[in-house]
């Protein structure tokens, strides 16, 4: 008896929504952009993408140019001394664990790190 009713109770309720189904929910809107915003996101993305090169060759030249380009600017300053004092601390940490044996490209990356964040603390 119990199994007829909620067998019963079913079939209403498959009735009914096949009657009257629910509304689809529509898409989210998507905010209006202004036209330069794309263009200020490529450019930054070109501005960080040269820092990670700049960090992967310390010995370039244009390295500590590419970091301080965007590391003066203010509005992404803490992002980029966040960047250079972790990436400093992690090598720190490979030159404190092997003690005599730091790779040469530690020592190097150790000794520019610490002068591009002076560099931008300094601007």
């Amino acid at each position: 008896m119990k199994l007829s009713l909620l067998a019963a109770t079913l079939a209403s309720l498959l009735v009914s929504l096949a009657a009257n189904p629910p509304p689809t929910p529509s898409p989210p809107a998507k905010p209006a952009s202004p036209p330069d915003q794309s263009a200020e996101a490529l450019d930054l993305g070109l501005k960080i993408l040269a820092i990670h090169h700049a960090l992967e060759h310390p010995d370039l030249p244009a390295s500590l140019k590419a970091i301080t380009d965007l590391g003066t600017d203010s509005r992404h300053y803490s992002m980029v001394r966040g960047w250079l004092s972790q990436l400093l601390s992690a090598d720190e940490s490979i030159a404190s664990a092997s003690k005599d044996n730091t790779p040469p490209r530690i020592t190097t990356r150790i000794a520019f790190l610490k002068k591009a964040i002076r560099a931008i603390d300094l601007e």
